[in-house]
């Protein structure tokens, strides 16, 4: 009976680490995608900031100089991906 228990402890403590580093794959999977926004707001490529939104890349996400996607947008005048950010619900 001992060795139930321990199997069951050994078995729920895997599934926690299991489940932990999922969670943290999935995180990181999205920082690249706010990465990428940033990236094709900088080149003003309205397409891919609009499939990147669409896949869940955060629009106010911001980068190591706490600048967001829709300061780039306006700092370099991509109105276009501006009023996307905006549709998305950006703020600087």
């Amino acid at each position: 009976m001992v060795k139930d228990g321990l199997r069951f402890f050994r078995l729920k403590a895997f599934l926690i680490i299991l489940f932990s580093l999922i969670s943290l794959l999935s995180l990181n999977s999205y920082a690249g995608i706010d990465d990428d926004l940033c990236q094709a707001v900088k080149e003003g490529n309205t397409s891919k900031a609009a499939e990147l939104i669409s896949s869940g890349a955060d629009v106010n996400a911001k980068d190591n100089d706490d600048k967001t996607a829709l300061s780039f947008a306006n700092k370099r005048g991509h109105s276009e991906v501006a009023q996307l950010l905006k549709q998305a619900g950006a703020s600087e």
